[in-house]
C-alpha cells in the first residue's frame, strides 16, 4: 500500500490512468472527504473514480456510488432522526445484508470462494508482492 496525504493506493498510482487519477486527487480534496483508498480496479468514471472508497465526514456522496453502473443509488431526506433509528440499528442493517449481496471476508457473509475468483485473487496477490 502506498499513502500520499489522505489517498491510500492499493495499485500504484502510475498504474492509474491520468484523467482517473485527477478524479481521487480532487475527490480527497473536499473538505469534507477524510479519505480515499484506491482499489486495483480504479478506472475514470462520472463524478467519481470508480473503484475506489470514500470515506467521508457530515456528508454523503452519492455521485461516488453506482453513478457509472446505475445501480440506482440515490439521497433521501426523510423525517427519521437519530433517535428514531438507533434503537432498530441491528435490525436495519441485519435487513440491508440480506437484501445486499456482501463480500467475502472477516466481514462478508460468504464464506466461499469460486474457482473463478480465487485465480483473479492470486493474481492480485502476485501483482501486489512487487511493491
Amino acid at each position: 500500500m502506498i499513502q500520499q496525504n489522505n489517498i491510500r493506493f492499493f495499485i500504484p498510482p502510475d498504474l492509474i490512468e491520468p484523467d482517473a487519477l485527477q478524479q481521487v486527487r480532487n475527490t480527497a480534496s473536499m473538505p469534507f472527504v477524510r479519505g480515499v483508498a484506491v482499489m486495483p480496479d480504479c478506472h475514470y468514471g462520472m463524478g467519481s473514480t470508480v473503484g475506489t472508497v470514500v470515506a467521508t465526514e457530515g456528508a454523503i456522496m452519492p455521485a461516488c456510488v453506482g453513478v457509472d453502473i446505475g445501480c440506482g443509488m440515490i439521497a433521501v431526506r426523510t423525517s427519521l432522526t437519530l433517535k428514531d433509528v438507533w434503537p432498530h440499528r441491528q435490525a436495519i442493517r441485519e435487513g440491508i445484508e440480506r437484501r445486499i449481496p456482501v463480500g467475502i471476508g472477516t466481514f462478508g457473509l460468504n464464506r466461499h470462494i469460486l474457482p473463478s475468483a480465487q485465480v483473479r485473487i492470486e493474481e492480485l496477490e502476485n501483482l501486489a508482492v512487487g511493491w
